[in-house]
């Protein structure tokens, strides 16, 4: 009778371990956290073509909740309560810091592998990228990273979106929603050797902060347009018309901020601005779909960003597409 008792003790004690049996630290089974792989040999390809629940992870996380004061979920901005240099720091195999494989969990929950990537690298991995010198690493503030997905927009793009990850973030308190952008309408004013083209856009603050952002009014057309970018025409072969091509003005350096350019949106309000910009290429006949970038590179340190009644928002964010015909304009 001893003897069932502890083969039954035994099978119990092995169906516990095998169900608990997990790479995630017991101390890290809420929010978000990223974990490096502990086979630092492994590279992204290999850790892409695995199954997720297959790799071993580093025992403690690289980042966790406890180490974010604000994720921007519209931009994917994760705002640290240190400098991030100090979390680049604890990589112990810099030489591997421009493609190394991660793992986000949410809530002890593995969502996607990702690599931490720097854009002087020629390869770019198609999965969720902690870009350690993007854009530009010393435009953006010391505080700031951002986790961004250089596989075009679609399905696969969801991924960053995961309903899990909001909700451990959530519950984390650390999350914001941040901005939507709605391209409302395009219209061709002048269609000759060089083209005129006039947008009208909404942004709308879905987050509890009051935000500063950057107003196209206040900064002009011509500098808003440095920043942020045009309306793209791409047509049905995917041959597009890149505003950031056209003659621009350009600020000295990158980084550049006034507050004047900014005005304040309160939480939950939204404003309508329309942009007007000259010297497009000539736009053929065509039947194109259009969207644009909002935003910018402001390297906003947080002393600065925060104020009493609100932050200044920093980010990039792809407005929704709409169809546009272009048709003979004298």
């Amino acid at each position: 009778m001893k003897k069932y008792a502890i083969i039954i003790f035994l099978l119990l004690v092995s169906l516990y371990c095998s169900k608990n049996k997990t790479p995630v630290s017991p101390s890290e089974i809420s929010g978000i956290a990223i974990y490096l792989l502990k086979d630092s040999n492994i590279n992204v390809e290999q850790a892409l073509k695995s199954d997720i629940n297959s790799l071993n992870l580093q025992s403690k996380p690289w980042l966790s909740s406890k180490d974010i004061s604000i994720y921007d979920f519209s931009t994917h901005f994760i705002y640290l309560k240190s400098d991030k240099v100090s979390y680049f720091n604890k990589i112990e195999d810099n030489q591997n810091l421009g493609l190394l494989p991660f793992v986000l969990v949410a809530d002890n929950q593995r969502i996607y592998i990702g690599a931490i990537y720097t854009v002087l690298m020629a390869y770019i991995p198609p999965c969720p990228t902690i870009n350690c010198v993007y854009p530009f690493g010393e435009y953006f503030p010391d505080d700031v990273i951002t986790i961004i997905n250089p596989i075009p927009p679609g399905e696969e793009d969801e991924i960053l979106n995961d309903e899990r990850i909001k909700n451990a973030l959530i519950e984390s308190s650390i999350y914001h929603a941040g901005l939507n952008i709605q391209l409302d309408s395009v219209f061709i004013v002048e269609n000759l050797d060089t083209s005129t083209v006039q947008y009208t856009f909404s942004v709308k603050n879905n987050d509890k902060d009051n935000l500063y952002i950057p107003d196209s009014d206040l900064m002009g057309s011509e500098l808003f347009h440095c920043y942020s970018g045009g309306v793209v025409f791409r047509n049905e072969n995917g041959e597009s018309t890149w505003a950031i091509y056209r003659a621009k003005q350009s600020p000295d350096t990158l980084g550049v901020w006034n507050p004047s350019w900014f005005t304040k949106l309160s939480s939950k309000k939204e404003l309508k601005r329309t942009v007007m910009l000259k010297g497009y290429p000539k736009i053929k006949n065509d039947v194109y779909t259009c969207n644009f970038d909002y935003g910018g590179i402001f390297k906003i340190e947080s002393h600065n960003r925060l104020l009493s009644d609100g932050r200044y928002w920093l980010g990039y964010i792809l407005s929704n597409t709409i169809t546009f015909e272009v048709k003979e304009y004298k």
